[in-house]
């Protein structure tokens, strides 16, 4: 978030879209979303955040690691993630 508050001509609404794409990547069970799927991409003087891209269902393949590349909430496994109340 950092980053894209330095970087990014538009930090509010590619703040928005990443967390909209982590959601999205929990949702469809892909458990190999890491730091390389996600990018900038430099068109102009100042970045913006890439669409999303490299998504695919990990939980469907039993031979997969069911262990989440980049924790959320401190879990590292799809099914233990849950809400924590302020």
């Amino acid at each position: 978030m950092q980053l894209i508050d330095q970087a990014c001509a538009k930090p509010v609404t590619d703040r928005l879209q990443f967390i909209r794409m982590l959601i999205f990547h929990y949702l469809v069970g892909n458990a190999d979303a890491h730091g390389k799927n996600y990018a900038l991409l430099y068109g102009s003087d100042t970045p913006d955040l890439a669409p999303i891209y490299d998504v695919l269902c990990t939980a469907v393949y039993p031979r997969l690691s069911k262990r989440l590349a980049m924790m959320i909430g401190g879990r590292d496994v799809l099914d233990t993630v849950r809400h924590q109340r302020p």
